[in-house]
């Protein structure tokens, strides 16, 4: 892996990139949930050291070639990581993903779903959904701000929950009439899941959920989007790269899924 680095650019940059938003992805993982108008948005707890553990950059540099080669012999093994609960594997495989996301637009390889994240517990999912999204979140902001000044495409990079109707709705139609419904019944199971912006951590269910929003998607079709309400917030100004309905997953497949 230290060797592909040395010599392919494009890794190299990608590494580096990846390097950046696993950093911002556990500053921004350890903000505290905040109410609009809270203390300052951009206060993150500095307490907290941010650096890789020895097995998570290991796991990372070992799995560079097979990920930047197609053809490469590793592609025909799995890789495990073994290691105890709260010991950093999510960290590990989030770090080799954003490596993988990176790599795909610099060498222009188009957009479209480049990750997979399957979980079986739906309280595991969740949890790990959240995790994924603060990374996808560093991801775009360095999209959109050409950071190294490295072009990463038009497209933005997004994130997706895909876990059929009993948690989230398959329909647009049905998005925006649960979406009604739980605004006149507010206590009522939320079936979008989604309940803070994973940049700021600002509620989005707060008066009467203002950070969900029935807006009309480029078909001019009522879907349900999400804003965050904080104007402090980087992705206040637009729609947060997070999709929950499978009607606008299949018409924009997500980044990560």
């Amino acid at each position: 892996g230290i060797e592909l680095l040395r010599k392919d650019k494009d890794a190299m940059v990608a590494f580096r990139l990846m390097n950046r938003a696993m950093f911002t992805q556990q500053q921004r993982s350890r903000l505290r949930p905040r109410k609009l108008g809270d203390a300052e948005v951009s206060q993150v707890d500095s307490g907290m050291e941010n650096k890789w553990r020895a097995f998570q950059l290991g796991f990372i540099l070992m799995n560079l070639a097979s990920t930047t080669d197609p053809g490469h012999c590793d592609r025909k093994l799995v890789e495990l990581i073994w290691f105890p609960t709260g010991g950093g594997k999510t960290e590990a495989y989030l770090g080799l993903a954003a490596f993988s996301i990176l790599l795909r637009r610099l060498r222009n390889e188009g957009g479209g779903t480049a990750v997979l994240m399957r979980y079986t517990l739906r309280l595991l999912t969740r949890q790990q959904f959240d995790r994924a999204s603060a990374l996808i979140f560093a991801l775009e902001q360095l999209r959109r701000e050409s950071v190294m000044g490295i072009d990463l495409g038009n497209e933005p990079i997004t994130i997706g929950m895909w876990v059929g109707t009993s948690l989230t709705p398959n329909r647009r139609s049905d998005a925006c009439t649960k979406l009604r419904s739980l605004k006149t019944k507010p206590y009522q199971a939320n079936p979008f899941q989604i309940l803070h912006c994973p940049w700021c951590r600002t509620d989005l269910t707060e008066n009467n959920f203002q950070g969900y929003r029935q807006e009309n998607n480029h078909d001019g079709e009522k879907t349900v989007r999400f804003r965050c309400p904080e104007p402090g917030c980087k992705f206040h100004s637009e729609h947060l790269p997070m999709l929950v309905i499978d009607d606008d997953i299949y018409d924009n497949p997500p980044t990560l899924v």
